[in-house]
């Protein structure tokens, strides 16, 4: 991951035609500073921002606020990390809801699941990344590692990430593997449910609150 030093200099340095960064910063120094910094120095073509500030504990409620102010989330997809930073939990979930609404489907959207799974920027166009440092990993065998990571959220990415991938990786996993997928689709599906319940009872309470009670009625119609 990134320290401070390391992503003052990464900010300053952004290519300008870059479409997706993903910043490893767990348990790093960053501060609220740095994130302004970073939320100014975003080329304009970003379309997706991966960023994991797990255990930076200097990182404030209000500093992830301004980071959002300064960040335009309808043209940029963004999925933090939010565990032990001072984040209340509205703010974690309302960044957990962005990043939700602007999740893609198709390569590109799975492209993000593996750079975020793995903390790595891909890239897909080489003449744009000559001048980075680029290594070849083997994507696969280090996301089915990830399915056992402690992050419910890295585990997440490593799942829909395979899940992309399709049969051809999906039919090679071992027994292990193949039922850790199995156990996170089913939270992925329960988690689904959930929302769907709670979007109906939402709805309920909203009708029943807009209905006119049974004695509004009556001196109504008196």
């Amino acid at each position: 991951g990134q320290d401070r030093s390391g992503l003052a200099l990464l900010v300053t340095s952004l290519p300008p035609n870059l479409k997706s960064l993903c910043l490893k910063l767990r348990a790093s120094g960053t501060r609220d500073e740095d994130l302004l910094a970073l939320a100014a120095s975003l080329p304009k073509k970003v379309s997706s921002l991966g960023i994991d500030l797990s255990h930076c504990a200097a990182v404030s409620d209000e500093g992830l606020k301004d980071f959002a102010k300064k960040v335009d989330f309808e043209k940029v997809s963004v999925d933090a990390l939010l565990l032990g930073t001072q984040a209340k939990k509205e703010t974690q979930d309302w960044y957990a809801a962005q990043a939700l609404k602007r999740q893609a489907d198709g390569n590109d959207g799975m492209r993000r699941e593996v750079a975020r799974a793995l903390g790595l920027n891909i890239c897909r166009a080489p003449q744009d990344c000559a001048r980075m440092k680029k290594k070849v990993v083997r994507a696969v065998p280090l996301l089915i590692q990830m399915l056992e990571d402690e992050e419910t959220a890295l585990r997440m990415h490593a799942f829909r990430a395979l899940e992309g991938f399709g049969d051809r990786v999906m039919k090679d996993l071992d027994e292990t593997g193949a039922a850790k997928i199995q156990e996170l689709k089913t939270e992925r599906d329960a988690r689904r449910a959930q929302k769907i319940a709670d979007a109906a009872e939402a709805k309920a309470k909203a009708t029943a609150k807009a209905a006119p009670s049974p004695e509004a009625k009556e001196d109504a119609d008196e």
